[in-house]
C-alpha cells in the first residue's frame, strides 16, 4: 500500500469503513491503515475515531495497539462525540469483547448528559437505533451503570412509537441480560411490541420471549402474540431460536 502514508485521518477512517460496510476483509490493507492511523491518531476527530473502531470490529479484527490509541484519543475528545459516535464506539468495544473500563465509563457519562438533554428538549437527537445499540453494547459486556440505564429507559419511553421490531428485541434482550428490575418499562415495551408483532423476525420473537422469561415476567397478551407469530414462522426457525422460544414458554408454564 505505497500511498497509505499520504492518507489523512478522514481518508483512513473512510477507507476502513467502506471495506467493512462491504464485508470485504482485506488484511494487508487493514494492517496498513492501522499503521498509518497509529502515526496520525493525534489528528483524529471523534467521527474518525468512531468509524475506524466500528470498521475493525465489523471485520472482527482485534488490533490491540490501534484500539488502545483510539481509546486514548477518544478520552481526550469524548465531550465532542455525538450520539452516533458514542454508540458506534461502545458497539465496537462490545463486538470485540474489549472491556475498556475508562473509555466505557466516559462514553456512559457523555451519553447520560446527551440523553438528558434529548429527553427534555430534542427527543429525536438520540434515535431508536442508537438507543438500542448503546443498550446492547453495555449488556454484551455485562456492564450495568444504573444512571445510564435510567437515561436510556427514559429516552426509549418517549420514542417507543418509533421503535421497530429489532429495536424492541434488542432493548428487551439488554434489560434481561443485565437483569435490570424494571417491570413498568417492560410492560411499556410489551405494549409497543404487540401491534408490531407481525413484523418481528424469528430471532426478534425468540429474543423477546427469552427476555421476558429471564425476568420472570409472564405478560400474557405479549406471549400470545409471540406464540401466534412464532407458529407461522416455525419452518424458518433455526435451532437456537427454537430452543430459546421453547425454553421461555416452558419456564413461564404457558
Amino acid at each position: 500500500m505505497p500511498k497509505m502514508s499520504q492518507f489523512d485521518p478522514q481518508m483512513l477512517a473512510n477507507t476502513s469503513w467502506a471495506f467493512a460496510k462491504m464485508a470485504c476483509f482485506h488484511e494487508p490493507l487493514l494492517s496498513a491503515i492501522a499503521a498509518a492511523a497509529l502515526a496520525t491518531m493525534a489528528d483524529f476527530r471523534p467521527q474518525e475515531c468512531a468509524n475506524i473502531a466500528w470498521a475493525y470490529s465489523t471485520c472482527v479484527l482485534l488490533h490491540s495497539p490501534l484500539l488502545a490509541s483510539i481509546s486514548s484519543q477518544s478520552l481526550k475528545t469524548i465531550q465532542e462525540f455525538d450520539p452516533q459516535n458514542l454508540t458506534n464506539t461502545a458497539w465496537a468495544l462490545a463486538a470485540l469483547l474489549e472491556f475498556d473500563e475508562p473509555l466505557l465509563t466516559s462514553i456512559a457519562a457523555a451519553s447520560i448528559k446527551t440523553l438528558s438533554f434529548c429527553t427534555r428538549r430534542a427527543p429525536d437527537t438520540f434515535p431508536p437505533q442508537e438507543l438500542a445499540n448503546l443498550a446492547w453494547a453495555y449488556a454484551k459486556l455485562g456492564l450495568f451503570i444504573p444512571p445510564l440505564w435510567d437515561a436510556i429507559a427514559a429516552a426509549s419511553l418517549r420514542n417507543l412509537a418509533d421503535f421497530c421490531s429489532q429495536h424492541i428485541a434488542i432493548i428487551a434482550w439488554s434489560v434481561a441480560t443485565l437483569t435490570v428490575s424494571d417491570a413498568p418499562f417492560m410492560t411499556s415495551l410489551s405494549a409497543a411490541a404487540i401491534p408490531k408483532i407481525s413484523y418481528f423476525q424469528q430471532q426478534h420473537l425468540a429474543n423477546t420471549v427469552w427476555s421476558f422469561a429471564t425476568l420472570e415476567l409472564a405478560d400474557e397478551p405479549l406471549l400470545e402474540a409471540i406464540a401466534s407469530s412464532s407458529i407461522s414462522q416455525i419452518h424458518d426457525c433455526d435451532q437456537q431460536n427454537l430452543a430459546n422460544t421453547a425454553w421461555a414458554f416452558a419456564f413461564l408454564l404457558v
